[in-house]
């Protein structure tokens, strides 16, 4: 088996495991899987401790767990039931648990920014934040303590939205607001939960760095996109968009950056 389907394999396998919660998720296979082709190219990764932060129902920390790695946690806040949110808590967090022991994963109800660290996590040498940064609305502090997390030679992997895809960029063009729906943001005010704001890879780059990270590698690819037979034809017709548009700099759905700690 090539690396390309052991990876697929491993993520399928974890997708698997979580269901049917990873049911809705089906959509960001292609994303995990783009995220588990970097993260297998850091040297001796199997042998670090991963930290998957936003970690969500464990998608990934299960996948890397298949591949070998021997020390892999999540951490999450909004996953669990006692947090009270609606978007991402998920009530039968009991269930998901089992599946996690199963698996030989720890997830920890853990808020990254206000929280200090079990000392189960204590020398955690890689970092992976999937989609986590365009929800919080003080990103240098997110960036700051992932950097104190981390040792010297340590990596960290952000991916988030790209703000700057081909269909943002055309509806802006058309008077459309590109950012998430003012209803929710103007409902639940100092309470929301959805994107604060979303990011150009020059902006990503920029803040990494200005926390004291060195950018090794970096990807604006389209992971979500797909063209689907009994869905809708404006969807489908955004997705078509979206790809004759590929060609665009920097217009793909997924930014992913990987950085270390010098």
């Amino acid at each position: 088996m090539d690396k390309t389907a052991n990876l697929k394999h491993a993520l399928a396998a974890a997708y698997d495991a979580l269901r049917p919660f990873s049911d809705k998720y089906e959509i960001d296979l292609k994303r995990y899987l783009f995220s588990l082709k970097l993260l297998s190219g850091i040297e001796g990764y199997k042998n670090k401790k991963i930290l998957d932060i936003g970690t969500g129902i464990g998608i990934l920390p299960i996948a890397l767990r298949k591949l070998g790695a021997a020390h892999v946690f999540g951490a999450d806040h909004y996953v669990f039931p006692e947090s009270g949110n609606e978007m991402f808590g998920i009530r039968e967090i009991e269930k998901i648990k089992a599946v996690w022991h199963a698996q030989g994963v720890e997830v920890f109800d853990l808020d990254i920014i206000k929280d200090d660290l079990p000392k189960t996590l204590e020398g955690v040498g890689v970092i992976v934040s999937e989609a986590t940064i365009e929800h919080l609305k003080a990103p240098r502090v997110f960036l700051d303590r992932i950097f104190t997390l981390l040792p010297s030679g340590g990596y960290f992997l952000l991916t988030t939205p790209n703000i700057a895809t081909a269909v943002k960029r055309l509806r802006f063009l058309f008077g459309k607001t590109p950012l998430w729906p003012v209803q929710d943001f103007y409902k639940d005010g100092e309470d929301f939960t959805g994107h604060w704001r979303e990011y150009t890879m020059a902006e990503l780059e920029y803040m990494c760095r200005k926390s004291g990270f060195a950018v090794v590698d970096r990807h604006t690819v389209n992971t979500l996109v797909k063209l689907r037979v009994g869905t809708s034809m404006k969807k489908n017709a955004k997705a078509l968009f979206t790809i004759l548009l590929s060609f665009l700099p920097g217009s793909g759905e997924m930014h992913y950056v990987l950085c270390r700690k010098p």
